[in-house]
Parts: structure tokens; C-alpha cells; sequence
């Protein structure tokens, strides 16, 4: 698998009645937390350097316009921002459940762990708790946390 599979499987909804769209930021440290699991190959992690928000991959983005051209991804535009919320399309949804067969049911309990963990913060949250536990990602943030 590549990374951009995961990618995948993390964009999967978990909960019925979750919202699907996730931000860049959530996107970024969802898959750094799945590249930190050690069941994860390493061939098949995002490699993350420190950046604004802390660890950044931007292999990702490269990946979610690829992904948005093949028409399994969609931006979902945020009212007043200049930044884009992305969710899988139906075909997006098809692939991302054969991927989650492919990858078997520890994987894709990993995936949902990563997501929920994400999903369960406000942004200034999860910035700390990433920092907190990966200070080495923080040093170029811009982020003013307390």
C-alpha cells in the first residue's frame, strides 16, 4: 500500500452521524499519528518535517490533488476562509472500503483511532497535545499556545 491509501482510509467517516469533511490540520496530524504507529510499514508512512502547525507532510497535499483529480476526494469550501475541507466521494467511499479489506480490521480500527483522536479536539487542542508529546515538531510554529 502507499501512503496516499491511508490517506484514504483515514477520510472514512466513523460514525454515521460524524461530519466527513476533514480540515488540512486535522488531515496533517491524523496521518502523523498513523505514522507513528508502529503496524504502520515504514514505506508506507508520510514523512513529516516541523512547519507552522507542527509536523507537516507535504507530500499530502500533492497527494489530495491527485486524489481530488481521480475524483475521490472532494474540497468542500469553508465559508470566510481561504483554506478547503476535503471528503471522499462516493467512489471515494468504494475505494477507501476495498483499501480497508485490503488492509484488515486492525488497520482500519488504527485509522479510526487516528481519526476520532483528531476529530475529538478543537484546533488550539490538538496543537498542544502534538506539541506536548512531540516538542521537536513545534520549534517552527506559529501557533501561540499557553
Amino acid at each position: 500500500m502507499h501512503p496516499r491509501d491511508w490517506l484514504l482510509i483515514f477520510l472514512r467517516p466513523t460514525d454515521v452521524g460524524a461530519s466527513q469533511a476533514l480540515d488540512p490540520i486535522r488531515i496533517q496530524k491524523g496521518m502523523f499519528y498513523l505514522s507513528r504507529e508502529p503496524s504502520t510499514p515504514p514505506a508506507q508512512r508520510y514523512d513529516f518535517v516541523p512547519y507552522y502547525y507542527g509536523p507537516c507532510s507535504f507530500s499530502i497535499y500533492s497527494d489530495i490533488d491527485q486524489l481530488i483529480g481521480s475524483g475521490l476526494i472532494e474540497p468542500v469550501p469553508v465559508p470566510g476562509q481561504s483554506w478547503r475541507k476535503y471528503r471522499l466521494t462516493e467512489a471515494g467511499l468504494e475505494q477507501a472500503a476495498k483499501l480497508a479489506a485490503t488492509a484488515g480490521p486492525r488497520a482500519v480500527e488504527t485509522c479510526a483511532a487516528a481519526r476520532s483522536r483528531v476529530t475529538n479536539h478543537t484546533f488550539r487542542s490538538l496543537l498542544k497535545e502534538v506539541y506536548e508529546q512531540y516538542p521537536e515538531y513545534a520549534v517552527k510554529s506559529v501557533a501561540n499556545l499557553p
